[in-house]
């Protein structure tokens, strides 16, 4: 959580001065697919499908070749995990808050290639059902985003996205009883596929 703050105030530090004309605001949507994988093979993970939407801002720097964008992201997605005969499924929602920087290549106003990386912080807003029975599960995960894709037009935007956690993403500790006596960290990366539209 300190580092993310601490990477987030030097970004936007450097945000501050953007380029003349180059503050842009849009919205960002898409699709993930999630890799389950836990550490001590109590469960099996299966992958699944999500969504996220929301509001982006893009910042173009004084060195034009860098732009910062800062989206609030809604995240919904479904974990699955097998126990033997028992399967647990869960429907996570989180909000986002990627920082990426980007590299870009090209005419905007025609096609513009990039590539970005930065660090997201999710905070877990949604009741979890299943799992809480005998189960605790972390409310924010961090983690760091690798891209690339296009600007299209200008005002369009493709990209792929794949966000890996730094550490793991989640600690399951079995609290059957008030006894711990199970705990199986869970480690989610995750590929995204979006779409933004800049207004």
């Amino acid at each position: 959580m300190k580092h993310f703050l601490a990477i987030l105030t030097a970004l936007l530090t450097f945000a501050v001065t953007p380029a003349k004309g180059q503050l842009r605001l849009g919205v960002k949507g898409g699709l993930n697919v999630s890799q389950l994988k836990l550490n001590e093979g109590l469960f099996e993970g299966n992958n699944r499908v999500g969504f996220f939407v929301g509001p982006t801002l893009d910042i173009g720097l004084p060195l034009k070749l860098l732009t910062v964008d800062v989206s609030v992201l809604y995240d919904n997605y479904q974990v699955s995990m097998r126990q033997d005969e028992n399967e647990i499924s869960e429907t996570l929602q989180y909000v986002d808050i990627p920082v990426n920087v980007s590299l870009g290549f090209g005419w905007e106003a025609l096609c513009k290639i990039y590539i970005s990386t930065g660090p997201q912080l999710a905070f877990n807003i949604g009741k979890v059902h299943v799992l809480e029975a005998n189960y605790s599960l972390d409310n924010t995960m961090l983690s760091w985003n690798f891209g690339i894709g296009a600007t299209i037009l200008k005002n369009y935007r493709v990209g792929y996205n794949y966000n890996l956690g730094i550490g793991y993403t989640a600690e399951l500790t079995n609290r059957h009883n008030g006894t711990v006596n199970m705990s199986e960290r869970l480690y989610n990366p995750t590929h995204k596929v979006c779409l933004t539209y800049f207004f």
